[in-house]
């Protein structure tokens, strides 16, 4: 049986992630990511475990925000250890001194990385950035809540 991830990408689909009512192009981040001197961070094996394996939740409770891991497409990763793209939530109330990041690219390699307990390179996109990297309608959402 054959990778569904590997397959949509052979095809060229497009990326998107989806938080909420906001839909961020990740082919668009990547872009801006891949920039020639983009400084790349290092993500310690602590807080790859943090990111990657939120805690059980407690009875009664499901998790919030997870992420789908395909067991399968994580046998095959190209390249386990490429950056992964961490963006920054683009509300003008959250950028104070605590901005809010969230894995928007690299959830498989933090998987990986969390179970062989080491860390990941990642790239960082400022609120800018990942505000460039969203749709227009959710641009247009995230103007209405300010």
């Amino acid at each position: 049986m054959e990778c569904s991830i590997c397959v949509e990408r052979a095809r060229g689909a497009p990326e998107f992630f989806h938080l909420g009512g906001w839909v961020i192009d990740v082919n668009k981040a990547k872009q801006i990511a891949g920039r020639k001197n983009r400084e790349i961070h290092q993500v310690t094996a602590e807080e790859v475990r943090s990111l990657a394996l939120p805690p059980p939740p407690r009875k009664g409770f499901s998790n919030f925000g997870g992420f789908h891991v395909d067991k399968q497409h994580l046998s095959h990763l190209p390249d386990p250890t490429e950056p992964v793209i961490i963006a920054t939530f683009p509300d003008p109330k959250r950028l104070k001194k605590d901005a809010w990041r969230f894995v928007l690219d690299g959830h498989h390699r933090m998987v990986l990385a969390a179970h062989d307990g080491r860390g990941v390179s990642a790239y960082f996109l400022t609120a800018n950035e990942t505000r460039r990297c969203m749709l227009p309608e959710s641009r247009s959402q995230l103007r209405l809540q300010r």
